[in-house]
């Protein structure tokens, strides 16, 4: 991490809800450091033992992924060590991107049911809205 607002924090703790894509983040991240052969080992992390490496030198970094959970917060809040990110799935951003994905998605149907001679913006921008508002910035 070269950024000086994390200095003295050598473990990055990115939390958010099922679905925030954590684990795809984290994963790509590791992946692209170990093509780099900067990254020596990639595993999870199923118990908490591992608190001991705060004790670790500054040059060794982490990455934890998890839902923010209670038991997770309560141990992680209080370390200075760890620089929090929460990653949430209720920006704009996400919702702009959730829109395009579905009217591109749309329109390919459109594209494939030509006989029945959909409307150009079907299914119409309120239907669309609702689609997006439903799916709570969610991909599933």
């Amino acid at each position: 991490m070269t950024d000086h607002t994390f200095e003295g924090q050598n473990i990055l703790w990115l939390y958010g809800l099922s679905g925030a894509d954590k684990s795809t983040l984290s994963t790509t991240v590791a992946e692209y450091f170990r093509e780099l052969g900067r990254l020596k080992a990639l595993s999870s992390l199923s118990s908490m033992h591992w608190m001991k490496t705060w004790k670790l030198p500054s040059a060794f970094r982490f990455s934890i992924t998890s839902r923010a959970e209670s038991d997770i917060t309560d141990i992680l809040d209080v370390q200075p060590s760890v620089a929090q990110k929460e990653l949430s799935i209720t920006t704009d951003s996400n919702t702009e991107d959730i829109h395009m994905f579905l009217r591109n998605e749309m329109g390919t149907i459109r594209q494939c049911y030509k006989m029945y001679d959909l409307a150009s913006d079907w299914p119409g921008g309120s239907v669309l809205r609702d689609l997006v508002r439903r799916s709570t910035g969610l991909f599933i």
